[in-house]
């Protein structure tokens, strides 16, 4: 069976590279579980803005600038999961 796809589809073949960046990011399937992450950042910032409007404690800064970074690093790890989903497709993915 390969060696008929070799003769016959050698130009549309994946090189072994694209087929395993493709296994690996499969494997770790980081949009799904990006999104769960998204969720719990965004409530809980949502719930630290809402406590700080009533309560203006230094702590709940930080808390809050944290969780700005950690969106950040999310939303970093989402556009580097689409920069290979590229590399694997050969195209941007949208």
């Amino acid at each position: 069976m390969k060696g008929f796809q070799r003769k016959y589809g050698s130009e549309v073949i994946p090189s072994s590279s694209k087929v395993d960046a493709e296994i690996l990011y499969n494997k770790y399937d980081i949009f799904k579980k990006l999104f769960s992450w998204y969720i719990y950042a965004g409530l809980l910032l949502f719930v630290i803005l809402i406590i700080r409007i009533f309560n203006e404690r230094k702590f709940l800064k930080y808390v809050e600038l944290a969780l700005i970074v950690a969106i950040g690093l999310l939303f970093s790890f989402h556009t580097l999961g689409l920069i290979f989903r590229s590399f694997i497709s050969g195209h941007a993915p949208w």
